[in-house]
């Protein structure tokens, strides 16, 4: 799958791999760990193999490139719902609205990732960092918007729960289980409605 994006003839270094780091991200979501290899992540970017090998040394290397830049792609969104005027329930919709949009739509780079994560201690040690960077933003958005102090472990309760819950919905997991989508929001907004006020 060609890239839609023109690529530039002599572009800068750093355009060439913010090109190649996006390639990888989308064929990792696409194909998934075992599925993805260098020469499809270079056939999405529009770029040759050896172009790859100047940037990374493996796909897994790029594996985690890509995870840096999806953790921003994935917070920047979540930031500017919950900066937002509102109260701390709306607050806490608009996080698990966007989040869960974020989770649907990168599904299988969030699998490639945790199953990497499982044999590699640089991807886990990368995935670790995302789970303290989420609880840590719990904490920033409440001081911000006057809440009550509460403990680190709270807020890594209410961090890993909606992560959870969120990658159970799009891999089609509550559906398999008869839950509805509807019920389990309600019961998400709730916690980080807690978690916020």
């Amino acid at each position: 799958m060609p890239s839609s994006e023109p690529r530039p003839r002599r572009g800068l270094p750093e355009n060439t791999r913010a090109r190649l780091i996006r390639a990888t991200a989308q064929t990792y979501n696409e194909f998934g760990l075992a599925d993805t290899d260098v020469r499809r992540i270079v056939a999405s970017a529009g770029y040759a193999t050896g172009t790859f090998y100047r940037h990374f040394s493996d796909k897994h290397e790029a594996l985690l490139a890509a995870w840096e830049w999806w953790i921003e792609v994935e917070w920047s969104p979540v930031l500017e719902a919950v900066r937002r005027e509102g109260s701390a329930r709306e607050r806490a919709e608009q996080v698990v609205d966007t989040a869960a949009g974020i989770h649907r739509k990168w599904h299988g780079l969030r699998v490639a990732m945790a199953a990497h994560a499982q044999v590699s201690p640089a991807a886990m040690a990368a995935y670790r960092a995302a789970q303290r960077g989420q609880a840590s933003i719990l904490g920033e958005v409440r001081e911000a918007i006057g809440g009550a102090a509460r403990p680190r472990e709270a807020d890594l309760l209410v961090a890993m729960t909606l992560e959870r819950i969120l990658d159970a919905n799009a891999s089609g997991e509550l559906d398999a289980l008869d839950i509805r989508w509807s019920a389990m929001r309600d019961l998400l907004v709730a916690q980080v409605t807690t978690a916020l006020a």
